[in-house]
């Protein structure tokens, strides 16, 4: 059962992922300065990029750079998910629920997870970060 809690998560993001970058009108020109700011990220000074990352307007390098951060850091990476467990961003919560999903239980853990379900609009968000957030 919980590694259906971790794998739910994330096959919805790549879902999401895959139907929001044909729904919001994106086009080469943008995919193309995606795929540059993304191998800036994982290029020479990484530590900068993905800080930059975090804060981009586009929420695929937000949630790129969130990931980076995550796998680097793991629980170091709780004050961002924190921060971002708020996003406006469908893809960028969804990157918040698999992240927590991976993290062993703690009281930040469960803030980031109530946060994110106070902010969610979706109910498969809203209802899985209410698993997390109760012990």
């Amino acid at each position: 059962m919980k590694k259906l809690f971790i794998i739910l998560p994330l096959v919805f993001a790549c879902a999401s992922l895959l139907v929001a970058s044909g729904g919001e009108g994106l086009d080469a020109k943008n995919d193309i300065r995606r795929r540059g700011a993304v191998r800036r990220m994982l290029a020479n000074d990484r530590k900068a990029e993905i800080k930059a990352g975090l804060k981009h307007y586009d929420p695929v390098l937000r949630s790129r750079a969130l990931l980076e951060l995550f796998r680097d850091r793991k629980a170091g990476a709780l004050p961002q998910l924190k921060r971002l467990a708020a996003d406006r961003d469908f893809r960028v919560r969804m990157t918040v629920l698999g992240c927590l999903g991976e993290l062993p239980d703690s009281p930040e853990r469960r803030e980031a997870a109530r946060i994110l379900r106070e902010h969610s609009r979706e109910v498969a968000i809203s209802s899985l970060a209410g698993r997390i957030a109760v012990p």
